[in-house]
């Protein structure tokens, strides 16, 4: 007599710039499952884009977030896990002790990816999660250490760009400058020159976010009532109002008022600018979020491989 076999379950581990992102998940018919999410609040980006290598300190924070990922892993029946690192760690100068001392504490192998794979990934994630009709898409994943840029025709990436304008990044670039915004709006302007090749775009081109400060603008931003919708479309004027609104707050009041997370409420303002100066670069009116990130990615890419 047949039996149903239980779903396969696979762990992506994305060690980005900002924090450390697990999530567990399987397909179930056609959509996927994330059966488990775990966030560590490591910013890589602090030391990298400061010390130009990763301190001590933080290395040992690594070793014990990996190690309860691992204890995750060997507790949960996983098929398989893929763990990548982006442009913090890749561009550390002791990337190479730091991955030696991870696969060390938790046997986790940790893999360092460039952007032509990030962008791979985040696209497979969100072209599973959105049904576009056939348009171009431009899509934008704003990360600690950079944005990706892609822009792309159904499966295919016709074009990716790789800034060097994550949120962290900039915080640390406006840290001595009398006026931030004025000072994250010259180097994302500065960056956008990668993406002059891009122009004109087609008109009915659908412009997409992801990452996880897209992903928060878009629960501050979008009515409640959609809130539940798998992805929410945020348009350029309540951008434009958050990005003010955001400005005229302190950090502890956007933990208190908005119920942003610490290490959320500070790279949420550089975020808001990096789109909208990408909206006004292209002319778009919205912005549709899907609700996905790097991590799902790394799952469909694991799934799709089995």
């Amino acid at each position: 007599m047949a039996t149903n076999q239980p779903p396969k379950n696979y762990a992506a581990i994305d060690v980005g710039s900002n924090a450390l992102r697990m999530a567990v998940g399987h397909m179930e018919g056609q959509a996927l499952t994330l059966t488990r999410a775990l966030r560590e609040p490591i910013r890589l980006g602090d030391d990298t884009f400061h010390f130009g290598h990763i301190q001590e300190d933080t290395i040992q924070a690594l070793e014990y977030s990996f190690k309860k990922f691992k204890h995750i892993i060997d507790t949960s029946q996983i098929e398989q896990t893929y763990a990548v690192a982006t442009s913090a760690l890749r561009e550390a100068d002791n990337r190479d002790d730091v991955l030696k001392r991870i696969h060390r504490a938790s046997g986790i192998e940790l893999q360092l990816i460039d952007g032509l794979e990030e962008a791979r990934l985040v696209h497979r994630a969100v072209f599973n999660n959105l049904e576009s009709d056939g348009r171009p898409l431009l899509i934008m994943d704003i990360g600690g250490g950079s944005v990706e840029v892609i822009y792309s025709l159904g499966e295919e990436i016709i074009s990716r760009f790789s800034m060097k304008a994550g949120t962290v990044r900039l915080l640390q670039h406006a840290e001595d400058k009398p006026d931030a915004v004025l000072a994250f709006k010259e180097k994302i302007r500065e960056q956008l020159k990668e993406l002059q090749n891009l122009h004109p775009l087609p008109s009915n081109t659908m412009f997409v976010g992801s990452g996880g400060n897209v992903r928060s603008l878009g629960r501050l931003g979008v009515e409640p009532k959609r809130q539940m919708k798998k992805r929410w479309k945020l348009s350029y004027e309540r951008l434009l109002f958050l990005a003010v609104q955001l400005n005229r707050m302190s950090v502890v009041e956007r933990i208190r008022d908005l119920k942003l997370r610490a290490d959320r409420a500070d790279v949420i303002l550089p975020a808001s600018h990096i789109i909208l100066e990408i909206m006004d670069e292209f002319g778009f009116s919205d912005m549709v979020i899907p609700r996905v990130s790097l991590k799902h990615g790394l799952l469909y890419s694991m799934i799709e491989s089995t």
